[in-house]
């Protein structure tokens, strides 16, 4: 089809060209607020439009968990009192899979389910490692947000781009994620 946009593309059982509905998306995503995490989201739209579809999300911080013994925030432990260097270790991991459904042209909502953790430890003046138990929270998390996808002839067309949550309410624990990514 020689001259025709490559954001169309041919349909035999119509016999003309129809627009091209970009299908997979893949996201770099990072949670930026309170406590940094990295991770991938992957999406995947159907339908005639691609006007729904299921999503996939990971992220961590990838620092293991790894403590001797547990406190509570107020430095007390089951010895007694704990008396801190100053340093902290924030351990994060969070799973997710759910729906997509597209809301306008081009901005979709996503929410979805999953596994969640976040653990704080504090070093001791011994150099061992606690997990402060009233500050470290785990079990079901839920992820929320915005899939935007710029309009087909635009020069940001295949972009795509997430601003979402995602929430522990065990904790209850939040925080803010954002990421960039390639639909195809």
């Amino acid at each position: 089809l020689k001259g025709a946009p490559t954001r169309w593309y041919p349909d035999k059982n119509l016999k003309g060209l129809v627009p091209r509905v970009r299908r997979f998306s893949i996201l770099a995503d990072v949670a930026v607020a309170p406590d940094m995490s990295y991770g991938l989201m992957a999406a995947y739209s159907f339908g005639k439009d691609g006007n729904f579809g299921a999503f996939l999300k990971g992220r961590s911080n990838f620092r293991k968990e790894d403590f001797s013994y547990e406190c509570s925030s107020d430095g007390t432990t089951s010895n007694g009192y704990i008396w801190t260097s100053g340093k902290t270790s924030i351990s994060r991991f969070q799973v997710s899979a759910g729906a997509t459904a597209k809301i306008l042209k081009p901005l979709s909502v996503y929410a979805g389910a999953g596994y969640g953790s976040r653990t704080l430890q504090w070093e001791d003046s011994d150099g061992k490692w606690a997990k402060v138990t009233d500050r470290s929270y785990k079990g079901l998390a839920i992820d929320a947000g915005f899939l935007l996808r710029p309009f087909s002839g635009s020069s940001l067309e295949g972009l795509v781009f997430e601003a979402g949550a995602g929430i522990i309410p065990a904790g209850p624990y939040y925080d803010v994620t954002v990421g960039v990514g390639w639909s195809f």
